[in-house]
């Protein structure tokens, strides 16, 4: 284990970044901001988390197929592509707020590229 510290400290940092970057989905939009989305779309509890199962099924599905691509691509650009979802969907709780399918969506893409980092 010292040998991969001393060889190769880059990824190892760029693991910790990742990780870091990848508490947006969970953490910090979707479990501290539970009651401001539920209220903003007129929701409640249940139906809240029937649309957040669905997300989160639907994202695991896909995530089998797409974790591969991390095999194939650039981990540069991979991680990039990644970041800027993320910050969309993060944008879009502020901006895209009209009706469940629009709530879906971004808690989709939250849970499915928070897993792909």
């Amino acid at each position: 284990m010292k040998k991969f510290f001393l060889n190769d400290p880059n990824l190892l940092v760029y693991g910790f970044v990742m990780v870091f970057f990848a508490s947006f989905g969970q953490t910090f939009y979707i479990a501290l901001f539970n009651d401001d989305i539920r209220n903003l779309y007129k929701i409640t509890d249940g139906e809240f988390g029937l649309v957040y199962a669905i997300a989160t099924l639907v994202s695991s599905f896909l995530f089998i197929n797409f974790a591969k691509l991390i095999d194939k691509i650039d981990l540069r650009l991979y991680s990039i592509g990644i970041i800027l979802g993320l910050a969309f969907a993060c944008i879009g709780f502020y901006f895209i707020f009209d009706n469940i399918f629009h709530l879906f969506l971004i808690l989709f893409l939250l849970r499915f590229l928070d897993r792909e980092l």
